[in-house]
């Protein structure tokens, strides 16, 4: 009878314990799961700062057409800073005033001076890495040409080119005859 007591009070004892091999399955099926957690939150993370970045640039494109449309429109003549892809331009008003157009590294600024050449305003555009810009001056047109990188999994090559062009002069709004 004291030998069947022992064997019992044995197994009774294995039941609540866990052997090695138990341990370490359950070991390796939560490192598999922690890792591929990371891994997706890693993936999550990139995502949302690529699509942050291209959304500033999409911002900034727009923000950076529509105030070169009514500056080059406002202007009497244009003058050239340069010939290379990432040269400058300035825009000289009929009053005096200078807004000009420069490049620092993919950003794209604007400085708006009055009459005295004191600049008065100092914008940023911030474009998304890698993008060229090139002016272009034909006669009384003016274009600014961006060349911006695309993902590299996107569709139709690795690059975008945006062009916004209007013409020197020809701000009609304020004018009687124009609707």
């Amino acid at each position: 009878m004291i030998a069947r007591n022992r064997g019992r009070r044995r197994s009774d004892r294995r039941r609540g314990a866990a052997s090695l091999i138990e341990v370490l399955a359950a070991m390796a099926v939560s490192s598999v799961l922690f890792l591929t957690t990371g891994t997706v939150m890693v993936l999550v993370f990139r995502l949302e700062s690529t699509g942050r970045d291209e959304l500033t640039a999409t911002v900034a494109e727009g923000r950076l057409a529509a105030d070169l449309r009514a500056d080059v429109r406002s202007a009497a003549e244009v003058d050239r800073d340069g010939q290379g892809p990432a040269d400058g331009l300035t825009l000289v008003a009929p009053d005096g005033g200078r807004v000009s157009y420069r490049s620092d590294g993919s950003d794209l600024v604007r400085t708006r001076a009055g009459g005295e050449g004191e600049p008065d305003r100092v914008d940023r555009y911030r474009l998304l890495p890698g993008t060229l810009s090139r002016w272009e001056v034909d006669g009384d047109r003016v274009s600014l040409v961006l060349d911006a990188p695309r993902r590299p999994k996107a569709e139709g090559g690795n690059r975008r080119v945006v062009r916004i062009e209007t013409t020197i002069g020809r701000d009609l709004r304020f004018s009687g005859g124009a609707s």
